[in-house]
């Protein structure tokens, strides 16, 4: 169901009928909308009785755009996995080529170009497609930046912790993919609360220098863990004693590169 609503609140009875579109025989679960510059309306299905991943089109005034990929209809026939929701996202970039972002059936992210009338741009990945390399992972939000990168959002799995995960694809609304970045997960702290020590965890996608360093909850520095280590990618693990300090909160930051990752710890 697609309805259109006043400012105040009351359905728009200028819009398709009495302020409704009418998307009569098309099944499924809209999860996401966007227009294109001349008004028209792309919706984001997901339909796991037919084409899986879907858009469709309605036009500014409410009617079904037969015009738009086949017969109306963009099916990608990509299925996310059962008895886990995850949303097909849809974009209009600002030439109007749209993006579809949402998950395979391998728990993969995928993103998926088209040109404004819903063909699948070549210019874009793999012929039109990009898949974000893993599993056990799920797609749930996309944006474009201003400079037309696009950003892929939702979570993921390191040493079987699901954590937030986002993906930039170079984009210049011109070109294809490279410059893939996990935002890997949050320095993970076991155990936390602690009596003395605790380890954290974390996970590089690539070689970084990694700097490191403990706060107290007034935010002076205690403690300068490391600095500009270089790591190797992959997981790595560190002991940190706080026996010697006062019980209390403090912040443990981790530096690399432009990101900088902070994790509440509490002592005892």
């Amino acid at each position: 169901m697609l309805a259109r609503f006043a400012s105040n609140g009351t359905l728009d009875a200028t819009f398709g009928n009495a302020g409704y579109a009418n998307l009569n025989g098309f099944e499924g679960i809209a999860y996401s909308l966007d227009m294109q510059s001349n008004g028209n309306i792309v919706i984001g299905n997901v339909n796991e009785n037919g084409g899986g991943m879907e858009m469709l089109r309605v036009s500014s005034e409410g009617a079904f755009d037969p015009t738009f990929g086949f017969l109306g209809l963009v099916s990608t026939f990509i299925f996310p996995q059962c008895c886990d929701s995850k949303p097909a996202v849809v974009l209009a970039q600002p030439d109007d080529r749209l993006v579809l972002v949402g998950t395979n059936e391998n728990g993969q992210f995928r993103a998926l170009r088209y040109t404004t009338n819903g063909n699948p741009d070549a210019a874009f990945g793999n012929a039109g497609s990009f898949t974000l390399p893993g599993n056990n992972s799920g797609a749930f939000c996309a944006a474009l930046q201003p400079d037309g990168k696009l950003l892929l959002g939702g979570y993921g799995r390191v040493n079987n912790t699901r954590t937030l995960v986002v993906c930039r694809l170079l984009n210049e609304l011109t070109v294809a993919v490279s410059d893939k970045e996990f935002v890997t997960p949050p320095i993970l702290l076991y155990p936390n609360p602690t009596a003395d020590e605790t380890t954290f965890a974390f996970s590089l996608n690539r070689a970084e220098a990694v700097s490191m360093q403990l706060y107290d909850a007034s935010g002076a520095l205690v403690q300068t863990l490391l600095s500009e280590a270089r790591f190797q990618a992959g997981d790595h693990t560190r002991m940190l004693d706080l026996s010697g300090l006062p019980a209390g909160s403090y912040v443990l930051t981790l530096t690399t590169g432009d990101r900088v990752l902070r994790a509440p710890i509490v002592r005892l």
